[in-house]
């Protein structure tokens, strides 16, 4: 795919190179988990991942193949056979962008993401800060970006020229089905409506209607659409923890697998405005630093609840705790609640799962033997992402002598021991050394009102 792009881009012009991303039916998608984020990126807050296990079928680290859905009309008039479980369109929205999301919630606007015709395929690499911006680069350095009505294009070598109508016109096409694949329909509707069991109207500020099947069982998306075309949802990465999608239909241009480098990322400006060389020779935009690292905050935390399990120790067998805590709390009709926690207080060290129901009326969870529960209401805390690096020890020292120095700075105190949420990008610490490195780990204290 990529190669036909340079060709096209090179030798045509570019004129409508965007229509060949991407197209090529090239199969089954093989089992690797094409979901899990590699490292040395460093994204404003986290990459997906992290929160509550959702359990269950299929097993947690493996993808997740979508049911087949048959067509419906955009309106939705053919209800599924799925069956009505009683939840408001505004708590279904919650809760499958719970499942969805989890803790990273809210931050899939400004991501980077790379797209493959192929699972094997070669990478198209897009960052965008959607809707309005968006730069697409190709294996062989073809760049084109839009910034709004504005974009360029750069063949590989000088000099960059405009885009044209039609390139800027695809450029806008693909962020709007990115936005699909990251459901910013959900997370910016004005009105929604469940017209069917397995079917929600959702209403945009912009005045489109955009029509979601999902599954009720997992509160996973099916189909989306959106002013571009249809996103169909094909296959999941499983976590445990999210459903992070890694092979969709984008519309007219057909499949593509695709794998998420980061979401909350801060971009550079000039990545979207100055093609590469108009700096010194050479120059190579990138997209900048995580400028949310080490940064203190204060946010309000929604209720929540906690399985306290005591700490074992070491990843594997906390790995382990974490997909036992998603097969008891899901079919009880619980979801994501936040980055699973290690916290020590004066009764030991512990390994904490948070989560929050997913239905009107879950049933109670029952902690097993040397397990606590716990229910916290809305609540304030403070904040802090540590540094990367590969000393975890030496990264929670740092970050925690830097968050209690803003606690006395502010005046503030802390309700309980710390938090450490650890966000851990669809990447098993068991089996991948550089998870830990690369995770977004989060600090914080509860505040005393």
């Amino acid at each position: 795919m990529l190669e036909r792009l340079t060709r096209a881009a090179v030798r045509a012009g570019a004129a409508a190179w965007l229509a060949l991303l991407p197209g090529c039916d090239r199969g089954p998608v093989d089992n690797a988990p094409a979901g899990v984020s590699p490292g040395g990126v460093s994204p404003g807050g986290g990459s997906t991942g992290g929160g509550s296990p959702a359990g269950g079928s299929p097993t947690a680290g493996t993808p997740a193949t979508t049911p087949e859905v048959e067509p419906r009309d955009a309106a939705g008039d053919a209800a599924g056979d799925a069956a009505d479980d009683g939840r408001d369109p505004e708590a279904i929205v919650t809760a499958i962008l719970d499942r969805c999301h989890g803790a990273r919630r809210g931050t899939f606007a400004s991501l980077a993401v790379e797209l493959r015709d192929a699972p094997d395929g070669p990478p198209t690499l897009v960052h965008a800060a959607l809707p309005e911006r968006i730069r697409v680069q190709s294996p062989t350095d073809t760049i084109a970006a839009r910034n709004g009505e504005q974009g360029w294009l750069w063949p590989g070598g000088p000099p960059a020229r405009p885009l044209t109508d039609g390139e800027r016109d695809d450029l806008a096409a693909l962020a709007t089905l990115l936005g699909a694949v990251a459901l910013l329909p959900l997370e910016q509707h004005t009105a929604v409506e469940r017209t069917a069991p397995d079917r929600l109207a959702l209403r945009t500020a912009d005045g489109a209607v955009h029509t979601l099947a999902w599954d009720p069982a997992r509160d996973a998306p099916l189909r989306l659409s959106s002013p571009a075309g249809e996103v169909v949802f094909l296959e999941f990465y499983d976590s445990g923890r999210t459903l992070v999608p890694t092979h969709v239909t984008l519309g007219p241009r057909g499949e593509c697998w695709l794998r998420f480098l980061g979401t909350g990322v801060t971009h550079l400006p000039e990545l979207f405005d100055a093609p590469p060389g108009t700096g010194s020779d050479g120059e190579r935009v990138t997209f900048g630093p995580d400028l949310g690292q080490g940064a203190v905050r204060e946010v309000d935390v929604r209720p929540v609840r906690w399985l306290w399990m005591p700490d074992p120790g070491d990843w594997k067998r906390r790995m382990e705790l974490f997909r036992s805590a998603g097969r008891r709390l899901f079919p009880a009709g619980y979801g994501n609640g936040g980055d699973p926690m290690l916290i020590e207080d004066d009764a030991g060290a512990w390994f904490v799962v948070p989560f929050r129901p997913r239905l009107p009326d879950p049933e109670p969870v029952r902690p097993a033997d040397g397990e606590r529960l716990t229910e916290l209401d809305a609540h304030r805390a403070l904040q802090l992402v540590a540094e990367s690096g590969a000393d975890w020890a030496a990264r929670i020292a740092k970050a925690r002598a830097a968050l209690d120095a803003a606690l006395a700075q502010r005046g503030l105190r802390a309700d309980g021991a710390l938090c450490v949420g650890v966000n851990l990008v669809n990447r098993d610490p068991a089996t991948d050394p550089g998870t830990l490195r690369d995770a977004v780990v989060t600090l914080s204290y509860r505040l005393v009102p």
